[in-house]
């Protein structure tokens, strides 16, 4: 290193000696390479060229950093086993923006590395992945704005932006079970998802396919929300479309499928008393299972809070609603044993309720026939 009117340069390279013939296999730094100029004046640091070999690992790119002011800007290109990244950004106190761009080739390649490292032997505790997946990230705002954000999330911080992108058409998990020698197995299918916008108002989508030995499921939701005020945060869910099979009689080509009908928006709030409410709007379902009939659910808007007690906190609801086309084949769908004992028919149902604990109890519950008729077969015929 030189210094010139208090700007030092540098061009610095370590390497590693070759390994030894039948030496162990271990983690080991190969190659470390910087060269750019440090203004002792300013305290800006410039890294020109800067890379690090450790291994079947590897980043490389350049660098540029304001130390009294913690900002910086750079471009980063990152390798690892199954694993490739390019990261860019200029960021600031107040200001920035970033883009990040993870592919994820081979999770499994990752993760036996990861574990090779020193101290990450154990970090996975019989937990597996396979598969792939991929991300893109667009961020705007400054380091300190996020940094105020994540401590005060009901207050809004101006200027932060998000896009986040993830695709990952299979990944499979094994996790711990309660038998160490049958862990569980989880199968991630297409899953896609996209989350843009700001605090205040942040929209998300979802689609994918999980299965759980016979049990499959499926999602599709769109929704949007954020910080509605201090101490307040809003959802609304525009979408809802989700199914189950290998679950409760649910079958590949008859699954349980739930569809929201009308958009359900609620608002969480923080405060003294109650501690915790939660507002939801009236909305409406449709719930199919294994049989032809489709129930329809149908609710009013419903409030549940935590209030302040002793010893504990108590919670209050207040709700009514109903339930449209409950027939005997959904009775046959949950209990087959009805249709076995001889019981049977046409008979269609709707219902409705009505609880509020928010005083006095009052609670209440109907069933009304709609139509059809209930048939009990007796004797030899049963």
């Amino acid at each position: 290193a030189d210094q010139q009117d208090a700007v030092v340069r540098f061009d610095a390279g370590l390497q590693a000696a070759a390994a030894r013939t039948g030496a162990p296999a271990a983690p080991r730094l190969d190659l470390l390479q910087a060269r750019g100029l440090y203004r002792t004046a300013t305290q800006q640091l410039e890294l020109d060229a800067l890379r690090i070999d450790a291994g079947p690992a590897r980043v490389a790119g350049q660098l540029r950093a304001q130390l009294d002011t913690r900002a910086g800007a750079g471009k980063l290109e990152v390798q690892a086993p199954g694993l490739q990244a390019q990261l860019e950004g200029d960021i600031a106190a107040t200001r920035g923006q970033a883009q990040a761009r993870v592919n994820l080739r081979d999770a499994a390649s990752l993760q036996r590395w990861l574990s090779s490292l020193p101290g990450l032997e154990k970090a996975f505790a019989g937990t597996s992945v396979a598969g792939n997946a991929q991300m893109d990230l667009r961020w705007q705002g400054g380091w300190a704005q996020l940094q105020q954000q994540l401590a005060q999330p009901s207050t809004v911080q101006r200027g932060l932006a998000i896009e986040l992108a993830l695709d990952a058409p299979r990944l499979d998990l094994q996790l711990p079970g309660a038998d160490p020698a049958t862990p569980r197995s989880i199968a991630l299918r297409d899953i896609a998802a996209r989350l843009s916008g700001s605090p205040a108002d942040a929209q998300l989508a979802v689609d994918g396919r999980a299965a759980m030995g016979p049990q499959q499921f499926r999602l599709r939701t769109r929704a949007s929300g954020g910080i509605a005020g201090r101490d307040q945060w809003r959802l609304a869910v525009s979408e809802l479309q989700a199914s189950a099979s290998g679950v409760a009689g649910g079958t590949e080509k008859q699954p349980w499928q739930l569809a929201l009908q009308q958009p359900l928006s609620a608002t969480l709030r923080r405060g003294a008393s109650p501690l915790w409410q939660l507002d939801a709007s009236a909305s409406s379902a449709t719930l199919q299972g294994p049989g032809p009939d489709a129930l329809q659910l149908q609710w009013q808007p419903l409030l549940l809070a935590q209030t302040a007690g002793t010893p504990t906190a108590a919670w209050q609801l207040r709700g009514s609603g109903r339930v449209l086309g409950l027939s005997m084949a959904w009775a046959e769908a949950l209990a087959p044993q009805m249709a076995q004992s001889g019981i049977g028919g046409d008979l269609v149902f709707d219902g409705d309720w009505n609880v509020d604990t928010t005083g006095p109890l009052r609670a209440s519950a109907r069933l009304v026939r709609r139509s059809g008729d209930l048939l009990v077969r007796a004797g030899e015929d049963a």
